[in-house]
């Protein structure tokens, strides 16, 4: 269980210390210099003894250590900071892999909640909500009489909430989904399930379920997800209590739960969902909620099947996921489902008669799911919270540029000067200087002083590698195929096997001619992966041969979890080790494309193919992007790129991560290779900017951004040219070879 600093520790790392009689507390610098395997045994009478729990040891010992290693949620999310007692006050943090904090900090606001789920939640809440004050006792809330509330009161305003939340989803879940006839219901859901065999984590948009941003607001003014409140009738008082009382709540339920009490998930779910939808009501333009329809377990079920266990028609692919039940409202049971709910006393008769609550809740199986998706679209509301309390924070990761962008997500500006920074937060000029006068409502400050706490002189790191570049790595963008036709990772492009093909033998030809070492090929989704493992391994085609006679082995990355990855990433290291070659398909965003260091051998060589872009149609995208447009045109946030380059940008961030895996030290070496068009440039002046940099390439890592050069169509083309590889296709081999013999050579030197 839980540390006390008072508990007395008998036994640390084997040493007996019981005749000390030393507490926690006292045995700290004992538990610290101890060696692993660290053994804790605890002398306390009331919960029997034993061994403390790591979980609670390393927190304990947490709050007197000067430097302390944790997850990013631990320290990112004020819920779980409050529920851990963690402080930031005065401290330095420091995020490593800070590309991903914008993310994260948007998931601490986010969340989704499934029918299932909230049935029973409202289940659980019928039950405390039947308490009389007698057997609960009073809380230390009062209610609008001035009286104290009960654990049933209490409990019995959170069902109200929710059971509104429950009985709007499955109405519209009924009437915009079930029932509806046109390409946005069931009807044509299922219909496409057996045509094109549909996933089936697949989310179908309910008709009219959107609340967020539209990218020109209502009636010019950002409203967000307000709507939604004002639809179900939602009231400001009613939002205000609701937290109070889920706090409360919380506070007098586990106070009577054992530790290991399932309920206390439950307990866990409901606080967060409250603590999600109040906030999304509190800062309703920064958000959008919308509702959503899922097949209960998998679509065959949802199609009209009976068992989970029947195997698809196509691909023989079994189901994996079993359809669940809704819970039963007391008194109903398996047994009796169709009794009726207890009647609410606590509730007046309205015209229809006593009320009853959980009606919904029959134990039934329902087809089709609804979910409330709920997503917070600016991380600049918990980076304040974090920015306010610690001394410094550090964000430090190989891909955080554009540095500008980021700023502005994070809102690290000022609100009165972020018009000053335009598209470029780090050298715009004073607004003075633009325009020749001075807003007399929003005084110029220097440039240093216009955040409060970003730093600006010297202005954000942007660093060099530890490499020399010219001589250790070898990158270069390839737009077209040897047969002059333009290389362009679409849709309607790899929708055809030609073109499949044809990028197969692509990459076939760099794989070839990289001399020795692991290849990494990196792809823009697991959909494309299959698409190219299926077509490249056909007999007719010669492009997995080509691809094992050069390495020796080909391994197609696989979604799945942990273990899968571990899995593949042993048989990748093994080969290599065994072998010193081998080829890895994987894809971007994947687990193979961050936080693995491919060293040495294991990765001289990466392809990058495609722009890895967002799902265009997925909901949370399209928030995003009109969110960005909205804050620019109706709050003047210049400071925020616009929804178009926002969508841009996540791809080169993916990509930059994928070029990390390539060079891990200073004495290795390799080549990239971007396989699409859209990387390469015409090497005109008009399309690079000040420092020489062309525009597209303008948001790869700034290691990086200088030293891209066009692979040239034929060889000898853009001879004279400094930023085209003049090799071509016919002599990228002779290229390469001259290139590793070279980076080889350059890394030995002093080596020995």
């Amino acid at each position: 269980g839980q540390l006390d600093v008072g508990d007395v520790v008998t036994r640390v790392g084997g040493a007996c210390c019981q005749d000390l009689s030393k507490t926690f507390g006292e045995a700290i610098g004992m538990i610290r210099d101890s060696n692993d395997p660290l053994e804790l045994e605890l002398d306390d009478k009331q919960r029997g003894g034993g061994t403390a729990c790591p979980y609670y040891l390393s927190q304990a010992l947490a709050a007197s250590a000067d430097l302390v290693f944790a997850p990013y949620n631990y320290v990112l999310d004020p819920s779980v900071r409050s529920a851990m007692g963690i402080s930031l006050e005065d401290a330095v943090v420091v995020l490593d892999e800070g590309h991903n904090v914008e993310d994260t900090l948007r998931e601490c606001g986010s969340g989704k909640y499934g029918e299932v789920e909230l049935c029973e939640l409202l289940v659980a809440l019928s039950y405390w909500t039947m308490t009389t004050r007698e057997s609960s006792g009073e809380s230390e809330l009062c209610g609008d009489d001035g009286e104290p509330l009960s654990l049933g009161d209490v409990a019995h305003f959170l069902l109200l909430f929710l059971e509104k939340l429950v009985n709007f989803g499955r109405k519209r879940k009924t009437e915009n989904f079930e029932n509806h006839k046109g390409a946005k219901g069931a009807a044509a859901a299922i219909s496409d399930y057996r045509r094109f065999r549909t996933p089936d984590n697949r989310e179908f948009e309910i008709l009219n379920s959107y609340w967020g941003p539209t990218g020109r607001g209502e009636r010019g003014k950002p409203v967000g997800c307000f709507p939604f409140f004002t639809e179900l009738g939602f009231s400001v008082d009613e939002m205000s209590k609701l937290q109070r009382y889920a706090s409360e709540f919380e506070r007098r339920v586990r106070s009577g739960l054992d530790a290991r009490d399932r309920r206390n998930g439950l307990v866990d779910r409901l606080v967060e969902l409250v603590d999600r939808f109040v906030g999304a009501h509190r800062n309703a333009e920064h958000y959008y909620i919308a509702l959503v329809v899922v097949a209960n377990g998998n679509l065959n079920y949802a199609a009209g099947g009976d068992t989970c266990e029947e195997a698809r028609p196509r691909t023989g692919e079994l189901h994996t996921k079993e359809p669940r039940s809704l819970g039963f409202a007391l008194p109903r049971t398996a047994t009796y489902p169709d009794r009726l709910p207890e009647v609410c006393f606590r509730c007046r008769t309205d015209g229809n008669g006593p009320v009853r609550h959980g009606n919904v809740c029959d134990g039934s199986t329902p087809r089709w799911e609804f979910v409330y998706r709920l997503e917070l679209l600016t991380p600049e509301i918990f980076m304040r919270s974090l920015n306010d309390g610690c001394h410094t924070v550090v964000l430090a990761s190989g891909s955080l540029a554009p540095i500008s962008s980021l700023i502005g997500e994070l809102g690290l500006l000022s609100a009165g000067h972020r018009e000053v920074v335009g598209a470029n937060a780090i050298n715009a000029p004073k607004k003075e200087q633009r325009t020749g006068q001075v807003d007399p409502l929003s005084p110029v400050k220097p440039l240093e002083n216009i955040a409060d706490r970003l730093q600006m002189q010297p202005k954000p790191l942007e660093a060099g590698h530890v490499i020399d570049m010219a001589k250790q790595l070898l990158v270069f963008s390839v737009g077209y195929f040897p047969d002059g036709q333009e290389i362009k990772i679409t849709y309607n492009n790899y929708k055809y096997d030609d073109f499949i093909v044809k990028l197969g033998r692509a990459c076939a030809t760099v794989v070839e001619s990289v001399p020795s070492g692991g290849i990494l090929v990196f792809l823009p989704s697991y959909t494309l992966l299959k698409k190219c493992v299926r077509a490249w391994t056909d007999p007719t085609c010669d492009v997995w041969d080509r691809l094992v006679r050069s390495k020796g082995k080909v391994i197609a990355e696989e979604g799945g979890g942990q273990g899968k990855f571990e899995q593949m990433k042993d048989d990748y290291d093994h080969t290599i080790k065994h072998s010193g070659s081998c080829v890895l398909l994987a894809v971007f965003r994947g687990k193979m494309s961050e936080g693995v260091s491919f060293n040495d051998d294991h990765a001289r060589g990466v392809i990058c193919v495609g722009l890895p872009l967002p799902n265009a149609r997925d909901r949370a995208v399209l928030a995003k992007k009109d969110y960005n447009d909205e804050q620019r045109g109706l709050r003047g946030r210049t400071d925020l790129i616009s929804g178009n380059n926002w969508y841009r940008q996540q791809a080169y961030r993916a990509i930059a991560q994928a070029l990390g895996r390539c060079i891990r030290h200073e004495k290795d070496y390799g080549t990239v290779v971007l396989m699409d068009s859209r990387h390469c440039d015409d090497d005109a002046f008009s399309q690079r900017d000040a420092e020489g940099i062309s525009r597209v390439h303008k948001e790869l890592p700034g290691w990086i951004r200088p030293h891209v050069k066009n692979l040239a169509e034929a060889p000898g083309d853009g001879i004279l040219l400094k930023k085209t590889l003049a090799c071509g296709w016919d002599g990228m081999a002779s290229k390469m070879k001259q290139f590793f013999d070279d980076a080889k050579a350059h890394c030995s030197q002093g080596s020995g």
